[in-house]
């Protein structure tokens, strides 16, 4: 059965590297996982084809959370933010209870907006890119 974003969670690693401790971003809203790969031209003159392999790859995560300054995790990404600080983060396929699967990425937090439409609740946008290469896990979250 398909999940839909609301069953998935944003994690940030409130531990150590040796001893994690995953703690959902609770109040985060709209989150996407950008993963685009550069396309290396290895076209030459044996040939009238453009040609390609892949290059790097581009891996982001952009996401938004409610304003709220009394929430701790988004008190967390302001200090991780103004600090430039580098944090560990998981997205994951299910709500902390039990093992979850996802992607983890250690990085820094980029592009911080405050949006405060008309008629909506004030939110915060960031944009996490990796200062080290993303991997998969599985993990049992902890809240």
């Amino acid at each position: 059965m398909a999940r839909i974003g609301a069953e998935c969670a944003l994690c940030e690693n409130t531990g150590t590297d040796e001893s994690a401790v995953w703690s959902e971003i609770s109040l985060a809203k709209d989150v996407t996982m950008n993963d685009a790969m550069d396309q290396v031209d290895i076209s030459n003159r044996s040939t009238l084809f453009k040609l390609f392999r892949p290059g790097m790859r581009d891996v982001s995560i952009d996401f938004q959370t409610l304003a709220d300054a009394a929430d701790t995790r988004v008190a967390a990404l302001e200090t991780t933010y103004a600090a430039r600080t580098a944090k560990t983060y998981a997205l994951l396929d299910a709500k902390p209870s039990g093992a979850a699967k996802g992607t983890k990425i250690t990085g820094y937090l980029f592009n911080k907006t405050l949006n405060e439409p008309l008629g909506e609740a004030a939110t915060l946008q960031f944009t996490l890119k990796p200062s080290a290469a993303p991997s998969s896990l599985t993990i049992t979250v902890e809240t």
